[in-house]
């Protein structure tokens, strides 16, 4: 889950900077990352400032995937 972890924490940052619109912002995940990014967005402390995300061929079931435990990413 490390990279659900550096993509909310690039989240944090990024809506955090002084130029950005501070009300939240978007993502879009692909291929691998698409996992990642579902994860990491449904977050408590992010998940009320993502707007909008898009997802582009990503796994279609992330509990054969990422989410089980004897799996390494």
């Amino acid at each position: 889950m490390a990279d659900a972890e550096d993509i909310l924490r690039s989240f944090q940052y990024l809506i955090g900077h002084e130029h950005a619109v501070h009300h939240g912002g978007g993502m879009i995940g692909m291929s691998f990352g698409t996992g990642s990014m579902l994860l990491a967005t449904a977050d408590s402390r992010i998940r009320d400032k993502v707007r909008v995300l898009a997802t582009f061929g990503g796994d279609y079931d992330l509990r054969n995937d990422r989410l089980r435990p004897d799996r390494r990413l």
